[in-house]
């Protein structure tokens, strides 16, 4: 049995930690933009500009999150580049 002393507390600690998500499936704005290889001014101006596609994100007070399956597949396209559909528009 584990003593007082070695049990981890693993409740928020204040109301912002509350907010956030507690899934590792949410990148934060700084996380996401690096992922993507991008500054996260850039990123955030993605986001106000529906630049952003299909990439769910999680308001919660005044931060953002990114869902990271959907930065992961955003960085496959990006590195990938424009097809060639895009470039007969």
């Amino acid at each position: 049995m584990l003593d007082s002393p070695t049990v981890i507390n693993t409740a928020p600690k204040n109301r912002m930690d509350r907010m956030r998500p507690q899934s590792t499936d949410w990148l934060q704005l700084k996380d996401a933009a690096a992922r993507l290889g991008v500054q996260p001014n850039t990123l955030h101006y993605w986001r106000i500009k529906d630049k952003l596609e299909g990439v769910r994100v999680w308001k919660s007070g005044a931060f953002h999150y990114y869902n990271k399956q959907d930065i992961e597949k955003l960085a496959r396209l990006l590195q990938e580049g424009p097809t060639e559909d895009a470039d007969q528009e």
